[in-house]
């Protein structure tokens, strides 16, 4: 055996065969690369190398196997990482080279292998295994090894089962998105958040494979089929007895799972909750008389947002709603409108995505803004509080720690924070609002960060005539904004979201909006991972075009 050997990943321009590539040259070995974009070909790689990763695609290991197969001799080993084996098993006993179906059970932020898992199944033993396996192991790695029937049967359980579930709960939300208000949560929804964030993040083409390659999940399905319609007649019939019944059969199989699962979700939620928001650093926008408009009045997050990303030398403008605004840029009174987008706790700002609808304005560019509340008072006494007057999404975002620390407290509400503090003067009236408002208007914090989830941002958009090409750059905006309506007609969405998914691009916003026009019903708003300068765009516009009665390139972000 070669003292050093050499490595080949093949698809090492992807995430995972990026991960092995770094990994393996920081253990001081020789790694080629092969990909699409490299000069590198799958069989010059074969050549070159003694052990050789796959990190593919599940429906391009196939194709690879038999452009590489008459290069594959008995000298090299051949690693395959999927998370499906069985359907892959006809198709790798053929080669005349070592095979391990290996599945590394972490994805490719992982920083080390220390506590990670690897599950080794031997096809056709090599020389170079045993060789693998003390690399792995000496970066504190554990490494288990079954059958490729078992790897599929505990992935159908382990991955299939879960991501089923995760997926289930999410279309369910989808269709109650009218309804559904985020900023309602329970401790057990907000860690159920946390992997339901964990999953829609992801590339659905792993998803599909593991639930529609895995021969175990199909079966497995229809045991999740038949416990539904178990739990189903349960409900409907009340049968309390028979719900606890089946609760405490899975309780006692759990009780490892039960001995940590207080205590570890407790620290997470905890580590929610508590953490502080990140800094933030801006890069001020230095135009001597830019006239910026943005939805007043003075001591708005709007306002704080735009003294934060532009210099003194920039001339602000409040105005008393969205429209005025948008209005002020479209008649040139401003140059620029900062307006809010997106909230991370409540969402989209219906009407700023109906604005950007109406007026042929466009976006140069977007940043994110903390939202940090505070309570303000005309006292320092928080004793003499009886009453806290704001607006209702100010009050959503601070309930539990009004009703814990001000518990039977009056609560009112005005149309802005603002209007609120110039019309109550009283000193027993608190306001929630930021510390930039409190200097302003001459105020006392009682309490900073009293928002009940720390993590609160809201995006905002700069609206323009034309796009400022300067905003662009200084604000490093490449993702390409549009909006659409489309024809009506079953799959027209699917054929749109193909238009993308066929050239790699991904989709980092999709909304759709009740329109008003017809013959549409809705139209769309999409954010995709494309730099407008790319002649790409142009492509895809073109090809947009035959699924959509309307469109309109929006700007940058």
């Amino acid at each position: 055996m070669k003292e050093r050997p050499t490595f080949g990943i093949i698809g090492g321009l992807g995430k995972m065969g990026n991960w092995f590539r770094s990994f393996f040259e920081k253990q001081g070995f020789e790694v080629f690369i092969s990909d699409k974009e490299t000069p590198l070909k799958n069989p010059e790689l074969v050549l070159a190398s003694d052990i050789i990763f796959l990190a593919l695609p599940f429906d391009q290991i196939k194709l690879v196997l038999e452009e590489i197969k008459p290069f594959l001799k008995r000298k090299h080993l051949l690693v395959e990482i999927s998370s499906v084996k069985k359907p892959l098993f006809p198709f790798f006993r053929k080669l005349n080279c070592g095979v391990l179906f290996c599945h590394p059970l972490f994805g490719p932020l992982t920083p080390s292998l220390k506590n990670q898992i690897f599950i080794f199944s031997v096809l056709k033993n090599h020389k170079f295994i045993p060789f693998l396996r003390k690399i792995f192991l000496k970066e504190k790695a554990k490494i288990f090894e079954i059958s490729v029937s078992e790897h599929d049967y505990q992935m159908s359980l382990i991955q299939g089962l879960p991501h089923f579930l995760n997926f289930l709960l999410g279309r369910i939300l989808y269709l109650e998105r009218k309804r559904f208000k985020s900023f309602l949560s329970t401790p057990f929804f907000r860690l159920q958040g946390l992997l339901l964030g964990r999953f829609f993040a992801q590339n659905p083409e792993i998803f599909s494979i593991i639930q529609t390659e895995n021969p175990y999940f199909q079966s497995l399905l229809k045991k999740i089929k038949k416990e539904f319609l178990s739990l189903e007649r349960i409900i409907e019939k009340k049968d309390k007895f028979n719900f606890i019944k089946k609760f405490n059969e899975v309780s006692l199989i759990l009780e490892d799972f039960k001995k940590i699962a207080q205590l570890k979700s407790n620290e997470v939620l905890s580590l929610i909750e508590e953490q502080p928001l990140k800094n933030f650093s801006f890069s001020k926008i230095d135009f001597r008389n830019f006239k910026v408009g943005f939805l007043g009045p003075e001591g708005t997050f709007s306002h704080e947002a735009a003294i934060k990303n532009f210099s003194s030398k920039s001339k602000f403008f409040p105005f008393k709603n969205l429209r005025e605004v948008f209005e002020a840029v479209n008649n040139g009174r401003v140059d620029l409108g900062i307006v809010p987008f997106e909230n991370s706790i409540t969402g989209l700002i219906g009407e700023t995505i109906n604005l950007l609808i109406e007026y042929p304005l466009f976006v140069s560019g977007s940043f994110v803004f903390p939202v940090c509340q505070a309570l303000l008072a005309r006292t320092k006494n928080k004793k003499e509080i009886k009453e806290i007057c704001t607006i209702s999404q100010a009050y959503f975002q601070c309930q539990s720690w009004i009703r814990k620390n001000f518990p039977g407290v009056k609560i009112s509400f005005a149309n802005s924070t603002t209007e609120a503090i110039l019309k109550r003067k009283e000193k027993e009236v608190a306001f929630i609002g930021s510390p930039f408002c409190a200097k302003i208007y001459n105020l006392f914090i009682l309490e900073k960060n009293i928002q009940d989830r720390k993590q609160n941002f809201t995006k905002f958009f700069l609206v323009s005539r034309k796009i400022n090409k300067e905003i662009v750059q200084k604000l490093k905006a490449k993702k390409t904004l549009l909006l659409l309506a489309v024809y009506d007609r079953v799959g027209i969405l699917r054929d749109i979201l193909d238009v993308f998914a066929h050239r790699k691009i991904n989709l980092t916003s999709l909304h759709s909006i009740p329109s008003s026009l017809k013959p549409w019903d809705y139209f769309f708003f999409l954010e995709a991972e494309i730099d407008p300068a790319l002649p790409l765009l142009r492509e895809i516009l073109k090809e947009l075009e035959r699924f959509c009665s309307f469109l309109r390139f929006l700007g940058q972000s």
